[in-house]
């Protein structure tokens, strides 16, 4: 399954072939949920930061982002999917939409700003 060019790549980004071994085995097994004990709160698995905190990183990742070592990950889960199906509903079916995507869509239109994706809409023109 795994070719020796495919050995030497794995080596150059430091796994082992036990450590690609497990990681295939959770693809293929998954893995055990975890048992949680509590929800997490600021200061119990929350850090919160201090504005001059949130000033200094977000200069930091400017920085980092206009030299391209950014990147982001996104699962295709479908989770995506379900998160926007409602605006997909008024997308496809307009005024026929259920009132509950409606109203979804206009809380999404006015809280727009807050959405990481949110310059990304602003360079296409401020529309979706």
């Amino acid at each position: 399954m795994i070719t020796d060019q495919d050995h030497e790549q794995l080596c150059r980004h430091g796994l082992s072939p036990a450590q690609v071994d497990q990681q295939l085995s959770h693809f293929q097994n998954g893995v055990e949920p975890m048992k949680l004990v509590r929800a997490c709160t600021v200061d119990d698995g929350i850090i919160r930061l201090l504005e001059d905190d949130q000033r200094r990183l977000d200069v930091e990742f400017e920085a980092v982002a206009a030299t391209g070592r950014v990147s982001k990950f996104v699962p295709a889960s479908g989770a995506a999917s379900r998160m926007f199906q409602q605006l997909i509903d008024v997308y496809t079916n307009g005024d026929d939409a259920d009132e509950d995507s409606k109203e979804t869509v206009l809380e999404f239109q006015a809280r727009l700003a807050e959405f990481a994706f949110a310059s990304a809409v602003e360079a296409c023109g401020g529309s979706l």
